[in-house]
């Protein structure tokens, strides 16, 4: 299974791997933050990124193993 998820992995471009990801996201808030200084939009865009980070990192590459087991069986 590890060796599945590493090979889904291998697949995508250096902005779409893990760290970068959730690097971009941390980056994003740190700068609207600073710029705005605004709780509320903060929160709102914390809410997107990690709808975002939940998608991209979680969701999708689940959906992909569970292809690759029902390819196995």
């Amino acid at each position: 299974m590890y060796t599945q998820w590493i090979f889904f992995w291998s697949f995508k471009t250096w902005w779409c791997q893990p760290w970068s990801i959730m690097i971009t996201g941390t980056i994003l808030l740190l700068i609207v933050w600073e710029l705005l200084q605004s709780r509320w939009i903060l929160l709102l865009l914390s809410g997107a990124i990690l709808c975002w980070w939940i998608l991209f990192l979680v969701v999708i590459p689940a959906l992909y193993l569970q292809s690759f087991v029902k390819q196995d069986t």
